[in-house]
Formats: C-alpha cells, sequence, structure tokens
C-alpha cells in the first residue's frame, strides 16, 4: 500500500451509499457533464488526500487509511 495517495470523487453516488471514486484526476473529469445514477449532473470533482495509517502513526490503529486532507477541486457550474 502508498504511503500517501490522493483519490478523486464526483457528485455522482455509488450503489453502496458513497460517491464514485477514481485513481486520477483525468479519469474523474471524464464523468463532468453527464448525468449520475441518481439522475443528477454530475459537476463536482473533490480531491481526498489520504495517509496508510500504520506508516502515519508508526504503528497498527486499526484503521486502514486516514483522510488528512478534503476539498473541492473543481465545480462545473
Amino acid at each position: 500500500m502508498k504511503k500517501i495517495y490522493t483519490l478523486y470523487q464526483t457528485n455522482n453516488p455509488n450503489t453502496l451509499g458513497g460517491y464514485m471514486t477514481y485513481n486520477t484526476l483525468s479519469e474523474a473529469f471524464d464523468t463532468i457533464g453527464r448525468i449520475g445514477f441518481d439522475g443528477k449532473l454530475i459537476d463536482t470533482i473533490t480531491a481526498v488526500t489520504m495517509v496508510n495509517s500504520e506508516w502515519w502513526h508508526g504503528h497498527r490503529t486499526g484503521c486502514v487509511a486516514e483522510i488528512i486532507s478534503q476539498g473541492v477541486i473543481y465545480n462545473y457550474s
């Protein structure tokens, strides 16, 4: 597992109750302007930067990863 990584989420809900998540910004941008599973326009990308918890704390914490930064980086409006 990488130590620090960033994932990109759109405002398109998935079937598990979260949001569609992509490994690259390019993949997330490919969905902008389309209609999502809920019938709404996909118009927002949020970057979520996470860190491996065991590496961050130097010991096992019971969590696989922790969010260290999260914010909207693109809004189509």
